[in-house]
């Protein structure tokens, strides 16, 4: 109370006597946000404005026109476009830049925030945008009927390989567990020969603890205790069992996680190793064993605090960053040496405080500089654009996932690259030999021979640069293909493409079709 009663009269007297006007609610948002800082990075203060971000986290929904935008630039680009949703249905296309929404100008906005609420609203009201489109030589004005936009959790399922049935789960939100279930039942109605289950959850970054549960009870026998919450009051101390009748313990299961898998995504993973449920594929998790819950504040905030840590049925917590909360506010990830052991159901150990480790860990795929860099400067997705203007009606929508581009449509897309305005590549190494000349300038090192070497290597990383593009033609090739797809059948045309060549895919079905392989590593 002594603080409180500080901190208060202080700003009075810096509001009151500051030689600068300030802006209250902007002073004390910082204040606010420094000191949870130094807490940890999960708790955090909810504006009033911000409350309807903070749903749609938690429920995937909000009202608007389902599409995704980023900035180039001065400029709004529509960068993803829901299926079905009303900017889908009004003829909105990726590509598409905003100049207007509602007469109100959008180029050169500092805020993406302001153009995201103007495009938001309640359901049934119309939004009207004006946007420039290649070919079209005038701003073209397109009427949006705003709608109930839910973001599918599971954006995609279906039987691939062998009688395998995949399903993806992108996030934890409300009925994600009723989505994975109905998921999993349409697959056995599909193929009644079902070897096995992928469950998806790279790149899932979590959400709500009871759907995580509720996912695991899918594939655990009721009573099975599936998570605790240990935290410093009370409340926050529970055990979560399996409260219903399980869909499926039978059949095989491998869950593929990767370094962006998190919090109940880490749940899930954790009780079908503890269990020796399933096979868990591709690389550590992130290593969240943290609980959060909203708590209301007043006029319409909340503050979304860590209350607990979670354990796994072993009884370890994953939790692989410890958070100091003194003025240093160091984060420290515990090492390797410092894990403790524990085993599962079966006897095979398993450590804490470091992730969810995979029974089978993939090779780490690494793009080469040249396909990061015409990632990162959007030349792909210009390309993308470009491609469908002039061939979108030559691609056949029923066999999205077999698109392939000509080699004759590559080397288009080589001169439109290297035509770009952005197309500046320079390799790594090219920056590197330039730090290295200048540093033996500097050292009085950089005689006539090693200016001799080093113009020489400069010579031959330049003749390399310049083919990178066509050397690195396969995976560039493959994320052109990958934009295109997805442009046409949304994010599960482009899901099933990638699926084609995907290396946790296919050590997930080594281990379905290989039942030897499955059960030596459930063994102890």
């Amino acid at each position: 109370a002594k603080n409180i009663d500080i901190f208060t009269r202080m700003v009075k007297v810096i509001d009151t006597y500051f030689v600068d006007e300030i802006e209250p609610e902007k002073f004390i948002r910082k204040g606010i946000d420094e000191m949870l800082r130094s807490l940890d990075p999960y708790t955090n203060f909810i504006g009033a404005s911000e409350i309807e971000d903070f749903r749609f986290m938690s429920t995937g929904k909000y009202g608007g026109v389902g599409a995704v935008i980023q900035r180039r630039g001065k400029y709004v680009i529509i960068s993803e476009i829901y299926e079905n949703a009303p900017a889908h249905k009004a003829g909105l296309q990726v590509g598409d830049t905003l100049m207007y929404i509602e007469n109100e100008k959008i180029y050169d906005v500092k805020d993406l925030t302001k153009v995201r609420d103007l495009l938001r609203g309640q359901p049934g009201t119309k939004v009207i945008v004006k946007v420039k489109r290649i070919g079209i030589k005038y701003l073209l004005p397109i009427t949006i009927t705003r709608g109930n936009i839910k973001i599918k959790s599971v954006p995609y399922s279906n039987v691939i390989r062998n009688h395998i049935g995949y399903v993806r789960l992108t996030s934890f939100t409300q009925n994600a567990s009723e989505d994975v279930k109905n998921a999993i039942l349409k697959l056995k109605e599909k193929d009644p020969q079902l070897k096995g289950i992928v469950l998806d959850l790279r790149n899932n970054p979590g959400g709500l603890l009871m759907e995580a549960v509720n996912i695991s009870n899918l594939f655990v026998d009721k009573g099975e205790k599936i998570v605790e919450t240990k935290g410093r009051v009370p409340s926050a101390n529970n055990v979560y069992f399996a409260t219903k009748e399980p869909l499926d313990t039978k059949i095989p299961l491998v869950v593929c996680i990767n370094g962006n898998s998190a919090s109940a995504s880490e749940i899930v993973a954790g009780v079908m190793k503890d269990l020796d449920r399933g096979v868990i594929v591709g690389k550590r998790s992130y290593g969240k064993g943290l609980v959060q819950v909203s708590k209301p504040l007043s006029y319409n905030t909340q503050v979304k605090l860590t209350i607990a840590r979670y354990y796994t049925p072993s009884g370890r917590c994953i939790q692989a960053r410890q958070y100091s909360h003194d003025s240093k506010n160091s984060v420290v990830k515990v090492p390797d040496s410092l894990r403790k052991e524990y085993t599962t159901r079966a006897g095979r150990k398993v450590y804490d405080a470091g992730g969810i480790e995979p029974d089978s860990t993939t090779p780490k795929i690494t793009y080469h500089p040249i396909t990061q860099f015409l990632m990162s400067k959007n030349i792909i997705f210009d390309y993308a654009t470009l491609y469908l203007y002039k061939h979108k009606n030559e691609i056949p929508e029923d066999n999205l996932e077999n698109f392939t581009l000509t080699d004759k449509e590559y080397d288009e897309f080589v001169k439109f690259a290297k035509k770009h305005p952005d197309y500046d590549y320079k390799p790594p190494i090219a920056k590197e030999l330039k730090e290295l000349k200048e540093k033996m300038e500097k050292e009085k090192y950089y005689d006539d021979n090693i200016k001799r070497k080093i113009e020489e290597l400069e010579k031959i990383v330049k003749e390399h640069s310049e083919k990178d593009i066509i050397t690195n033609k396969e995976e560039i090739k493959e994320l052109i293909e990958l934009e295109i797809v997805g442009r046409i059948g949304f994010r599960k045309a482009r899901l099933a493409k990638a699926l084609k060549k995907d290396i946790d895919i296919d050590a997930s079905e080594y281990f379905l079709t290989h039942p030897e392989a499955y059960n030596k590593v459930l063994m102890k």
